[in-house]
């Protein structure tokens, strides 16, 4: 758990995030494993699932649908495509989960 918890403290300096079109976010995690990836991902979409948004004194649930992929030899653009398609999938299998 400590070491979820120093990942999600140290993400915001240690990830580059990225806009990729109207509702999807891309993140490069360097520096950790796939499986340290894996965990924190899982934990994200636990976390933001537990949130309940109030917008215009209606309820909104925000859920995630992430990919997971391992680019080789640093090349972003063709890993960002695997996960975009993961992530596509796994909002197509119901959503919130994530897709490896």
């Amino acid at each position: 758990m400590n070491e979820l918890r120093e990942l999600f403290n140290n993400a915001r300096s240690r990830f580059v995030y990225a806009r990729l079109n109207d509702g999807d976010l891309g993140i490069a995690m360097t520096g950790i494993t796939a499986e340290q990836a894996e965990r924190f991902l899982n934990s994200l979409i636990e976390r933001v699932e537990d949130q309940i948004l109030m917008i215009n004194d209606q309820t909104v649930q925000v859920t995630v649908s992430a990919g997971l992929v391992k680019a080789a030899s640093g090349n972003l653009l063709v890993g960002s495509r695997e996960a975009d398609n993961l992530a596509f999938s796994a909002k197509q299998n119901g959503g919130n989960q994530l897709a490896m």
